[in-house]
């Protein structure tokens, strides 16, 4: 959680931000996800309203470096069984 706290100055953890902090002990793995970035239509959802536009930069740089970092993020989606 500490690690957490410190890359991240937001109440507000996107699945990117937990991909490089695994990545940093090591882990290797795959993440898919259904958009790469941030989707502009969740501004609209009231739970990441607030804090949104401040979010969107970090987390969009994120995915940009992802590649550099030897993280692997496809745009692709799953279906429960």
């Amino acid at each position: 959680v500490s690690q957490l706290r410190k890359r991240v100055p937001s109440s507000s953890i996107w699945t990117v931000d937990l991909a490089f902090i695994l990545r940093e002990f090591g882990l290797r793995f795959r993440f898919l996800t259904a958009t790469l970035g941030v989707d502009p239509s969740y501004s609209a959802e009231a739970f990441y309203r607030p804090t949104l536009e401040r979010d969107a930069e970090r987390v969009n740089t994120l995915f940009g470096r992802a590649g550099a970092a030897d993280i692997a993020i496809e745009q692709r989606s799953i279906s429960p069984s």
